[in-house]
């Protein structure tokens, strides 16, 4: 289950305890969520926000950097996360007839790699943009192509 959090919330100081309650009444074991943030935590206390996701990551909580590659990170930002997916912001699919973009994509792809995260490519449309990306090879995408957005109920037919 993957769920988007905003720098705001991860900066007030009973995020992780809220999170923790949220998996016991939901019974959701820990290591099956994934937050999702963004790269605009830069912009927030980051020291705080580090606590937090430094106490879910001990409780086994994982973490995903939505839209990479549009926003406020830098290189060494990585390296002081604790994440386990990069996902590449849509913007990189839609320009995948570049050369150089292909190029970034598989740059991008090699740094998560080489930091031992997985990588997943946004907005993936079409059976050519899956082909592209396949070939440079990403294996893990989101978009329209896999599935729309779904509603709670349909998704946990389409789980099933």
């Amino acid at each position: 289950m993957s769920v988007n959090v905003s720098g705001y919330q991860l900066e007030q100081k009973d995020f992780s305890v809220r999170i923790m309650d949220i998996l016991s009444i939901t019974g959701l074991a820990p290591e099956y969520l994934e937050l999702e943030i963004t790269e605009s935590i830069f912009l927030h206390n980051l020291s705080g926000i580090l606590h937090s996701l430094d106490c879910l990551r001990k409780k086994g909580v994982r973490f995903a950097l939505d839209d990479f590659g549009m926003g406020y990170s830098s290189i060494h930002h990585l390296s002081r996360l604790p994440l386990d997916c990069l996902k590449i912001d849509q913007s990189f699919v839609r320009a995948l007839d570049s050369a150089q973009t292909r190029t970034v994509i598989k740059a991008m792809a090699n740094l998560a790699g080489e930091l031992g995260m997985r990588t997943v490519v946004e907005g993936v449309q079409t059976e050519n943009e899956e082909f592209t990306l396949w070939q440079l090879g990403l294996n893990q995408g989101q978009g329209y192509k896999l599935s729309p957005p779904v509603s709670a109920e349909n998704a946990i037919h389409f789980l099933l």
